[in-house]
């Protein structure tokens, strides 16, 4: 078997995830400046505003459970004696 077979399969995935990420900073970048400066008169924001505010919600959406997976992992190791 090759050992270089997945390069090609992660180089894929990343691929897929920029392109995830482009796209949806582009639908929070139009929704936000289409919405909320025309309807709400807030002020309109930049395109690296919207990649920052997006990033900034996937890091709060991911810390939760990141949290319950590491207090799952020490609350059940207390009962082994280690």
């Amino acid at each position: 078997m090759n050992e270089y077979a997945y390069v090609g399969g992660h180089a894929r995935t990343f691929a897929k995830a920029f392109v995830i990420l482009l796209l949806t900073t582009m639908a929070l970048h139009w929704g936000w400046n289409a919405f909320a400066a025309e309807v709400l008169a807030l002020p309109a924001i930049h395109f690296r505003q919207a990649l920052a505010l997006e990033l900034l919600l996937i890091v709060v959406g991911a810390v939760p459970p990141l949290a319950w997976r590491l207090c799952a992992g020490r609350a059940s190791t207390k009962g082994l004696g280690a």
